[in-house]
């Protein structure tokens, strides 16, 4: 089951969906917030209620929601237009 699923998923590349400008500042922002740059993803590795990435994905998505209230600018990647 395992095998299909990554098969689905095998041309993802995360770069197609998000610019440098994005990457680098989420990665700033979640460095200076405290986190690691890196995450496991393994749910026993971490004895709180909510899995470390779980904080850290919330937390970034209220600091890029704040950064963008107080007009910040981050670059999109245009949404194709066919298939």
């Amino acid at each position: 089951m395992l095998d299909a699923f990554n098969l689905q998923v095998e041309n993802y590349y995360a770069e197609d969906y998000q610019t440098l400008q994005v990457k680098e500042f989420c990665a700033r922002f979640l460095k200076e917030k405290g986190f690691p740059p890196k995450f496991s993803f393994d749910p026993h590795d971490d004895n709180s209620d909510k899995s470390l990435h779980i904080k850290a994905y919330k937390c970034l998505r209220q600091g890029l929601r704040a950064f963008e209230a107080n007009r910040g600018h981050l670059d999109r990647i245009e949404k194709p237009l066919r298939a």
